[in-house]
């Protein structure tokens, strides 16, 4: 889809409130598979390769050079490394909405991950806690458990199924009323530590 538009679905309510981070997304889409880019020798190069049958229920990844900044944040830049770009949306088209035609998905952050590196990432705003929000949404209708993946790229290969923490700091207050499922026992240990139960005692306790 041509950057213009995108500009045609943002005037007309179709798209994301927030112009600016929609270009931002879309320009790296485009670079990466309408560019002047070798599609494939750019997935190559990504350690964690999308497959050939990549579903984009998650929404499109973009490719693009950036600067880390302060506070776990980036910012574009010409010289910067290079990353994969995936968006952070609030709801995901199609998963809540019986006619995803007529849904519309509010971009709220913008992740960039290191190729060569994909446990290393970045979000452009700050804003975005966690990939996949809208699962946690679907989990808390159908009682399903929730499958937890340990970094953006695996999320994004699994095409969304599930969720990838961006700020564990939020971790608990997300999570604690659902049941987990971790990508590997790393992530298990890690999430059995951020997901400790408040334990109150009773003041003439023994």
């Amino acid at each position: 889809m041509r950057l213009e538009g995108i500009e045609k679905m943002v005037a007309e309510g179709r798209a994301d409130r927030q112009p600016a981070l929609v270009r931002e997304h879309w320009a790296a889409v485009w670079r990466l598979w309408l560019g002047e880019v070798d599609v494939q020798s750019a997935l190559r190069n990504i350690r964690a390769k999308l497959p050939d049958n990549f579903d984009l229920g998650c929404g499109m990844p973009g490719l693009a050079n950036i600067r880390p900044t302060a506070g776990g944040r980036f910012e574009f830049a010409e010289d910067g490394l290079t990353a994969v770009v995936i968006p952070c949306y609030d709801c995901i088209a199609g998963m809540l909405d019986a006619n995803p035609a007529a849904h519309v998905e509010e971009l709220r952050d913008l992740v960039a991950v290191d190729i060569d590196h994909p446990g290393r990432f970045w979000r452009r705003r700050g804003d975005a806690v966690v990939l996949g929000n809208a699962y946690l949404e679907i989990a808390a209708e159908t009682c399903a458990p929730v499958p937890v993946f340990k970094t953006p790229m695996s999320w994004l290969r699994a095409a969304g199924a599930g969720i990838c923490i961006l700020d564990w700091d939020w971790a608990r207050d997300l999570l604690l009323d659902h049941e987990l499922v971790a990508e590997d026992l790393d992530l298990g240990a890690q999430l059995e530590d951020a997901l400790k139960p408040d334990i109150w005692v009773r003041e003439n306790a023994a």
